[in-house]
């Protein structure tokens, strides 16, 4: 199982870029310990507000490895989305991949939505992009940017169809 975690564990040069993007309220005790954060993260209701505030092209990115079992070799990932630039904390803290990705995929990966790992795929042992398994379940993947649509009017829809049957003329009133 891929855990965030773990992963969290593995990077913590992402710990303040993370908290930060997610709106994480930790005391300074807890502002670097993983468990924390991937706990306060796997909250469905702050990762479907997280994911809410994801760009239309960032939540497609998110669906697509949905679709694919959570996971992606990343060099399809990448031919896709773009690669994600791995730095550390100096890097990091000069360059601001977290303001200034340079694609949909370092975007995702800095806001920690989705992690790199290594499998093994039909090719030999590569590397993957894969949304962490404790977050997947929280994520509100069902939900599209439709649903915040204002209602039909059906009145002025009805008017509208009227008015292109009569030539496009409007009634009188």
């Amino acid at each position: 199982m891929r855990r965030l975690e773990t992963w969290l564990k593995d990077h913590p040069e992402l710990l303040p870029i993370i908290i930060k993007r997610w709106g994480l309220k930790l005391d300074k005790r807890k502002a670097d310990d993983p468990a924390a954060i991937a706990r306060l993260m796997a909250d469905p209701s702050r990762a479907e507000s997280v994911y809410a505030s994801l760009e239309d092209k960032q939540r497609d990115a998110l669906r697509t490895l949905h679709g694919s079992r959570d996971k992606l070799p990343a060099t399809m990932f990448s031919a896709m989305y773009k690669d994600i630039r791995k730095m550390g904390p100096g890097m990091i803290e000069r360059d601001k991949p977290h303001e200034k990705p340079t694609g949909i995929a370092e975007a995702l990966y800095y806001a920690g939505f989705i992690a790199l790992g290594t499998e093994q795929l039909t090719s030999g042992l590569g590397q993957i992009v894969y949304i962490p398994d404790d977050l997947v379940e929280d994520l509100p993947f069902q939900k599209t940017s439709y649903e915040n649509l204002d209602p039909v009017d059906e009145e002025e829809f009805d008017e509208e169809e009227e008015d292109a049957e009569d030539g496009g003329v409007p009634a009188a009133s």
